[in-house]
């Protein structure tokens, strides 16, 4: 199980593992839906990643109804919580982001007590969602009485040593379409620089 106590070139190692492993998957077009860092299995000797746990996973077919209550709160999508029945494979990247995020600081980035609350953290962070990306999340949700606010500069979330965090991992829906591809590639680039390795 993955924790917070380790520097930021393992967790670039961890996180390069992970992402290669959701390409696999949903290459596969099986969608884990419960990432989380208890679902993160370590080998401490050799820095070994594995995904485990597919209790919850599905092999997603286009046009057929999925539940919309799953994965687990803190790293659960806003289209989940709009609930969403047509969701795709993005919102194991969004759970994905918010394991990184929880890496970074220490702690859960959206620390949520409830769905609505969980919501609300959401929002504290990325700001009030527009209609338009409400109804891309799920088309069907009509409520759209939010509290206008202002997402919250990234370098005030995260530490100063993770400025080149890309901030796309944890935005809505459009801007998930490839973030597994994208992280996987920044990631892969830092791992691969001589200063970087196991110690």
């Amino acid at each position: 199980m993955i924790d917070q106590s380790h520097d930021i070139s393992l967790i670039t190692l961890y996180m390069y593992q992970l992402f290669r492993s959701l390409a696999y998957i949903h290459a596969l077009g099986v969608c884990h839906r419960d990432i989380k860092p208890q679902n993160l299995l370590l080998d401490p000797e050799t820095g070994v990643l594995k995904l485990c746990d597919f209790g919850s996973a599905k092999h997603l077919v286009r046009g057929e109804p999925n539940v919309s209550y799953i994965c687990s709160r803190y790293y659960r999508a806003p289209e989940l919580i709009f609930g969403a029945t047509d969701y795709t494979t993005n919102i194991d990247v969004w759970s994905a982001g918010c394991v990184l995020a929880e890496l970074l600081l220490g702690q859960p980035i959206f620390p949520g007590d409830s769905g609505v609350d969980q919501l609300v953290e959401i929002i504290k962070v990325l700001g009030t969602p527009t209609r338009e990306q409400i109804r891309e999340m799920n088309p069907n949700y009509t409520e759209f009485k939010f509290p206008q606010i202002k997402s919250h500069p990234w370098q005030k979330n995260m530490m100063a040593t993770t400025a080149e965090t890309p901030p796309c991992i944890l935005e809505k829906k459009p801007q998930r379409l490839r973030v597994s591809i994208g992280i996987a590639s920044c990631v892969a680039v830092h791992f691969h620089r001589p200063s970087v390795g196991l110690s």
